[in-house]
């Protein structure tokens, strides 16, 4: 007995459990960039995927409060302690540790303060943590995003008032045009331009009514 595969139709073994034979396995690549992913892949690479899934609306905040939930749980924090206690035992028991613990204090602390601390460091992850999670948002509409996200509103529930209003400034920006200017609109955005129909002209000797133009 054979089986087919169920993209490309080749022929396969009977006892192979796979619908998708091996060859259409191995050239699945990302939806997104093109890069090659295993067949057990959901259809994108781990970069992508982790890109698609932190630009769904609402993540950042589920996925803050389920920080906060892990935090104030204190077994959690316990681990953490020991974790990086465990870590600074372990630098300091090798022979060198704690001179080369010190060396890197004086040649990268200041370094990664003035990259991390100072006022253009911050602006600029701010702008970047701002246009992650209002990615979705219409850039001219993030003001009005940003003053419905106010207590008790949630971030879903902003942006689809935000969207519903979007939807509305169109409808009226549409019916105050004349319907010149709406085709000029379309045309703007990439619509194609066609020839108006033209019947061609009628050829044949003879009237609608049946009677031949010779006879008249």
């Amino acid at each position: 007995m054979t089986k087919t595969c169920t993209q490309c139709s080749r022929a396969m073994h009977g006892s192979a459990r796979n619908p998708v034979c091996l060859a259409c396995r191995s050239s699945r690549i990302c939806v997104d960039c093109g890069t090659p992913v295993s067949y057990r892949s959901t259809g994108r690479c781990r970069p992508c995927s982790i890109a698609e899934m932190t630009s769904r609306p609402g993540h950042a905040e589920r996925q803050a409060a389920a920080m906060r939930v892990f935090n104030r749980a204190p077994e959690n924090a316990g681990k953490r302690r020991e974790a990086a206690l465990k870590g600074v035992v372990t630098k300091l028991s090798k022979p060198d540790g704690a001179a080369r613990m010190a060396e890197n204090g004086r040649r990268y602390g200041k370094q990664n303060i003035e990259l991390t601390r100072s006022a253009a460091a911050r602006a600029k992850a701010g702008a970047a943590i701002s246009a992650r999670k209002m990615a979705p948002v219409p850039v001219e509409y993030r003001d009005l995003y940003r003053q419905l996200r106010r207590p008790g509103t949630s971030a879903d529930e902003a942006l689809a008032m935000v969207l519903e209003q979007q939807r509305a400034d169109e409808a009226r920006r549409l019916a105050a045009m004349t319907p010149f200017e709406r085709q000029l609109e379309r045309v703007r955005n990439g619509a194609q331009v066609v020839e108006k129909f033209k019947p061609a002209a009628v050829e044949h000797a003879f009237t609608l009514g049946g009677v031949a133009g010779e006879a008249l």
